[in-house]
């Protein structure tokens, strides 16, 4: 979700990918961006992308915290390393 910002981890426009989906979710993860990650909720709930409910699962929470730790400069590299045990 984070890569629906239009930004790569240095912060340089990247183009996305066709999907039936963007004009959709594009709005929702830039309101999330500004601070409003209650937003991503209506994401999260949909079965049709992610196969189950991330919010019934008990995920949705641990979802918006990630997405906020990428939004950093350098926060996709950093959040993969912290999950992956790496150092950097």
């Amino acid at each position: 979700m984070r890569y629906l910002l239009g930004k790569d981890d240095n912060g340089l426009t990247i183009t996305l990918s066709p999907d039936p989906l963007l004009e959709e979710l594009i709005p929702v993860i830039n309101r999330a961006a500004q601070g409003d990650v209650s937003s991503m909720e209506s994401i999260l709930r949909r079965k049709d992308v992610f196969g189950v409910d991330l919010i019934d699962a008990g995920m949705g929470d641990k979802v918006k915290e990630i997405f906020n730790k990428m939004k950093a400069p350098n926060g996709i590299k950093k959040v993969l390393s912290e999950y992956m045990g790496e150092t950097e």
